[in-house]
């Protein structure tokens, strides 16, 4: 993500945020290649992914319907999904998202 938030991570920080857009982009490649996926394993894939940094505390990770923005409980019928997520990198609170289709 390019925003003024990142201006404000360290050298250490920013090496650790690189797995945000990392993460997401492993929860699309699961959503779109696995047509038995479940909304639980792709927060958990997520969420394990951006953990792995040290400098990084995940608040949330959510699956959520592009139109309505309510959350997406289960993939029955669903085509598009919006992977969206919070996470403090150090001290600074950085927000991303992905789209995803199958």
């Amino acid at each position: 993500a390019l925003s003024s938030r990142n201006q404000r991570l360290d050298e250490k920080s920013r090496e650790h945020a690189v797995l945000i857009y990392r993460a997401l982009k492993l929860g699309k490649k699961t959503f779109e290649e696995n047509p038995r996926s479940i909304p639980e394993e792709i927060v958990e894939i997520v969420t394990d992914v951006i953990s792995s940094g040290s400098q990084n505390r995940v608040e949330y990770v959510d699956i959520v319907d592009p139109d309505s923005l309510n959350r997406i409980a289960d993939f029955m019928d669903i085509k598009k999904i919006i992977i969206g997520v919070g996470v403090f990198t150090g001290m600074v609170r950085l927000i991303d998202n992905i789209e995803c289709e199958r």
